[in-house]
């Protein structure tokens, strides 16, 4: 028995150790990516933290709990240390129980599969995210409003890439996921649109068209965000390094956008030197002397005389 009990010790360590090695190996992980991440400030004093973290805290407050309470959110916690590192798709049962020093036999009590824990965490961590964009920052003008959802936003993802990376992955294995993504989606942009139709707008307006419009706005948050910091585009990267190096200047500039595409104007609220260009782009435009735009074959025509 000893001996036994001995082998599966050594197997335990060397699946830990692979699944280490398959984090340090895999370069669509970040390597920053970890369950110990400092808290991401939001520039205005509140901070996002790792889910994990989020998570650990809870786990800590006073309160007593049973003994299978205590024993499935350790391992709700393990597989989120865990998903975050590996991803979905490398994930084991057998690396949640090592990291949360409970039994095979525990683990399926409370969950069929690795696809069942890995749903119900997605879920809770996506459920937390949109709870979270509901409540921040009621600002008095929509730039700010704007400005500090999408700061929050970019702190989100880059706090919890590895849980963001595996949203993807289980969309792709598990349609019910992927429909019930979708749909959260939509009654979130659903919400932004009517909160801006009810506190920045004076006038009544075609409620699918702003729907449209924050629609397009929130997928180019998504999209950009994802392949800034989950799949780490080196093109993107890169340029953004050298055009936002922050957080908040690239917030700032994606509000800027958010905020023409939705109001067709400037705010003329920018702080930092990505906004003031920004700005000037739009200068430059209304400088053009001579230029026109046809209604009709929405062309651009410039006029030849000096």
């Amino acid at each position: 028995m000893q001996n036994k009990s001995k082998s599966r010790g050594s197997q335990s360590r060397a699946r830990a150790g692979a699944a280490g090695a398959r984090q340090q190996s895999d370069p669509a992980v970040p390597m920053t990516t970890s369950v110990e991440e400092p808290s991401s400030p939001t520039g205005d004093g509140a901070s996002i933290v790792p889910y994990a973290r989020l998570l650990r805290e809870r786990q800590r407050e006073p309160g007593k709990k049973r003994k299978g309470e205590r024993t499935r959110d350790s391992l709700k916690l393990a597989a989120v240390e865990v998903l975050s590192r590996v991803g979905y798709h490398d994930l084991r049962v057998s690396d949640i129980c090592d990291r949360a020093g409970a039994s095979h036999a525990a683990f399926y009590l409370y969950f069929r599969h690795k696809k069942d824990i890995t749903r119900q965490i997605l879920t809770e961590f996506l459920d937390e995210v949109f709870v979270q964009a509901r409540s921040i920052h009621r600002r008095d003008t929509p730039f700010e409003a704007f400005y500090h959802t999408n700061l929050a936003w970019i702190r989100a993802t880059r706090a919890n890439a590895g849980l963001a990376r595996c949203i993807l992955q289980l969309n792709d294995d598990t349609p019910d996921f992927k429909k019930l993504n979708e749909h959260n989606g939509y009654q979130h942009f659903l919400r932004v649109a009517r909160t801006i139709a009810k506190r920045f707008l004076r006038a009544e307006v075609d409620e699918k068209v702003l729907l449209l419009t924050v629609y397009a706005l929130g997928s180019m948050m998504d999209d950009l965000s994802r392949r800034l910091l989950v799949s780490r585009d080196p093109h993107l990267r890169k340029l953004v390094d050298s055009v936002t190096p922050t957080d908040e200047s690239l917030a700032e500039f994606l509000t800027m956008l958010w905020y023409r595409g939705l109001f067709g104007t400037d705010a003329h609220a920018a702080k930092r030197s990505v906004g003031r260009e920004l700005e000037k782009i739009a200068a430059a435009r209304k400088a053009v002397a001579g230029t026109t735009f046809d209604d009709h074959d929405r062309t651009l025509t410039l006029s030849s005389k000096p």
